[in-house]
């Protein structure tokens, strides 16, 4: 009622609109979390708590597993694919006298360079989500991100470098990494959503991808679950505003008959609409960082 109470709404009154969402003011716990894990990270570091060249190199492996396994599937799949060229960065390569350059294969891994590298994974992904939506390219970068981080949560003693007393130290360090890139993928669907034509829906489809991949949940509270589900899902209320913003333009135009004052009303009050939709899924949005923030 209030989308379409009159063209006095207006222009004016719309602080740009859609645009003018800010994750930081919604969360604003999620810099202090990562201030927090830096210091943690150090501090483990400086105890030993740092992964051994063979987490490294297990990592690569079942990297390779997730590639196409026959000689026929590897000739269809090809040399340059996404996921391919991702594996061989990470795996380096080999000189002539038989020694990798480059990559992570035979080198330890401090958290401080696995929080880099789960970041550039989030970039990378990044470029294959539309409208929330991520690609079947999207997904298997996805799922490399997913393995790094369940591999790392799950380390054991023998795959820290400084035995117990590093291990110790790592494993307070590992839940606020964990935490951090809790934070960060909520703080990402939100930059997504900032990016596109209809932010409330491309909330809606980030944690509906997060919610059908079981090993992408793991590690999440039932609490925070909960939140996500909710952010996965919307009510009657939340689909009618949604929709409106986005057949406002039209159904307003035709009514007045058309011309460009009907065309400005119109579409100011599809844009408070669409505003609207998009506070609503904020507010899930935010109801998840402030769990995983007060967990």
């Amino acid at each position: 009622g209030g989308a379409l109470g009159g063209a006095g709404y207006g222009l004016t009154k719309i602080p740009d609109a859609i645009h003018a969402i800010r994750y930081k003011s919604v969360i604003p716990n999620s810099d202090q979390v990562r201030k927090m894990s830096s210091a943690m990270y150090e501090e483990a570091a400086q105890k030993g708590g740092v992964l051994t060249p063979k987490f490294a190199d297990d990592f690569i492996y079942e990297l390779q597993k997730m590639e196409p396994q026959t000689a026929q599937g590897k000739a269809l799949a090809g040399a340059d694919s996404p996921v391919t060229k991702v594996i061989q960065r990470l795996s380096g390569t080999v000189d002539d006298n038989g020694v990798v350059q480059g990559g992570i294969t035979g080198k330890p891994i401090t958290l401080d360079a696995a929080q880099e590298m789960d970041e550039v994974l989030s970039d990378m992904i990044d470029g294959y989500v539309k409208d929330g939506k991520l690609s079947k390219e999207g997904m298997k970068m996805l799922d490399i991100q997913t393995k790094f981080r369940d591999m790392i949560n799950k380390s054991d003693e023998t795959q820290i470098l400084g035995g117990k007393e590093g291990f110790d130290a790592l494993k307070k360090a590992r839940k606020l990494w964990a935490t951090s890139r809790q934070m960060s993928d909520i703080d990402r669907i939100i930059q997504r959503a900032e990016l596109s034509e209809q932010p409330a829906t491309a909330i809606k489809s980030g944690f509906r991808t997060m919610l059908n991949n079981p090993n992408r949940m793991r590690g999440y509270s039932p609490e925070v679950k909960k939140a996500i589900k909710d952010a996965a899902t919307t009510g009657a209320v939340t689909d009618l505003i949604r929709t409106a913003g986005s057949r406002l333009i039209p159904i307003i135009t035709a009514s007045t008959g058309g011309g460009l004052g009907s065309t400005a009303a119109s579409a100011a009050a599809s844009m408070a609409a669409r505003e609207a939709a998009s506070r609503v899924q904020l507010s899930k949005a935010d109801k998840i960082g402030q769990e995983i923030a007060r967990q």
